[in-house]
């Protein structure tokens, strides 16, 4: 009896076997170490974006030319304690700015206004409060809005 097929040769069979065995290793090797070091990347990254804000903290408390760079809300207490007052056409000869910075919209009869007290800049009292929701400074000039209450 004698078979014209004969079957492969085991080793040869198996050289193809181990073959895609080791790519298929190499592979998910890469994969997994492309994985880590972005991992990594992401840690380093933000150690070194709360050292950068640290130090701007640290250096920003005594140095007003800084301020900017603070990108902190004020507290609600903070907020409510700033001066308001009505608009009043009348009042439109004395007053520099007419109109609100943040919104753009001008100032009308009857509206309340925000009054920052170390700039003297104006603007409506929503406008403001939503600023001051997520900036510790006046949006014209960048200076503190609360520099008088920590001064105690």
């Amino acid at each position: 009896m004698s078979s014209s097929a004969e079957p492969p040769e085991p080793w040869a069979w198996r050289s193809q076997e181990v073959a895609s065995v080791v790519v298929v290793c190499i592979l998910f090797l890469i994969l997994s170490y492309c994985s880590i070091l972005k991992r990594l990347f992401r840690i380093a990254t933000s150690h070194r974006n709360q050292g950068r804000r640290r130090l701007l903290d640290e250096s920003t408390a005594d140095d007003p030319s800084s301020v900017q760079f603070q990108s902190y809300g004020l507290e609600v207490s903070i907020i409510n304690s700033l001066p308001m007052s009505q608009f009043k056409k009348s009042d439109e000869e004395k007053a520099s700015n007419t109109d609100c910075a943040i919104c753009l919209g001008e100032f009308e009869e009857g509206e309340w206004l925000k009054h920052l007290p170390n700039c003297n800049h104006v603007f409506h009292v929503s406008c403001i409060d939503t600023w001051f929701r997520s900036h510790s400074n006046c949006p014209l000039c960048r200076s503190h809005a609360h520099c008088h209450l920590t001064d105690n």
